[in-house]
């Protein structure tokens, strides 16, 4: 894309924007997904415990045996759990992002031994091995 009639401070700007992110950039934002995921999996946790824990509780409070109270309460359940987990939680979204780091390295890695005969065709002909030429049957020749 040409730049030269954009103002230098607009041309940098451009190019910082199309530019592919470096391997440190990926690898925070993969740690940053991780993490996120491994709270949301926290809190679906708690939720299901505090619903549990609340499911026989009828009667006087804030939700007084009415008939919703199913709905309000999976709502109450769902914000004690994610204000609980944005707090710090019980320990058990450290451990699934611990469990999941390798397995994102793993699947960052390409397979140990793996041969150019394996690979598809695309990819053996990038590495500069000509694909086979064919012949046409004669009812496309024509």
């Amino acid at each position: 894309m040409p730049t030269a009639h954009l103002a230098p401070g607009l041309t940098g700007a451009l190019n910082a924007a199309y530019a592919k992110p470096s391997a440190a950039t990926q690898q925070a934002a993969r740690q940053a997904k991780a993490w996120a995921t491994a709270q949301d999996f926290e809190a679906n946790y708690m939720s299901s415990m505090f619903q549990d824990m609340m499911t026989d509780i009828d009667g006087d409070g804030p939700f007084g045996g009415t008939t919703g109270i199913g709905i309000w309460r999976s709502f109450l359940t769902d914000a004690l759990a994610k204000s609980m987990v944005q707090k710090g939680g019980v320990g058990i979204a450290e451990q699934v992002y611990r469990s999941l780091l390798p397995h994102q390295e793993a699947a960052m890695q390409p397979p140990a031994g793996l041969a150019t005969a394996a690979l598809p065709r695309t990819l053996a002909t990038a590495k500069g091995a000509p694909l086979p030429r064919r012949s046409l049957p004669n009812k496309v020749r024509s």
